[in-house]
């Protein structure tokens, strides 16, 4: 059982602000695709092997890398795109255990929501 706390904002959207476990409209937990990731930089396979291995589909591996690059990017305000996503990125994320809510906070939607889910609107989560 999860318990997910609502809020609306003065624009009369309500949001859901999930536990830092969960990515919004994903069947995976946050954790799990940053091991994913990690594991995938240091692959001695090909894609297909790994992806194979996981039960991931190739273009999913993909996805998740560019959106984990667009949101790293936003997170450390950086306005110049990064040539490519390393190691040290991804570590940086999985040590910083309240990293959704603190990104949450900071971009207004949440770590992984892809933009299609996302506005520009600000809501005030208040303590259950």
């Amino acid at each position: 059982m999860v318990k997910v706390h609502r809020g609306i904002c003065k624009c009369g959207k309500t949001e859901a602000l999930l536990p830092d476990v969960l990515i919004p409209f994903s069947s995976y937990s946050l954790r799990f695709v940053l091991k994913i990731l990690w594991k995938f930089l240091h692959r001695k396979e090909t894609v297909e092997k790994f992806c194979a291995k996981y039960c991931i589909a190739v273009q999913t591996v993909y996805n998740w890398l560019s959106l984990f690059k667009l949101h790293y990017n936003k997170w450390m305000d950086i306005t110049n795109e990064l040539a490519g996503i390393s190691r040290v990125m991804i570590r940086t994320i999985m040590d910083i255990p309240t990293f959704p809510l603190l990104f949450y906070k900071k971009a207004g939607f949440s770590f992984f929501q892809g933009n299609r889910y996302a506005h520009n609107c600000r809501i005030d989560f208040s303590p259950p």
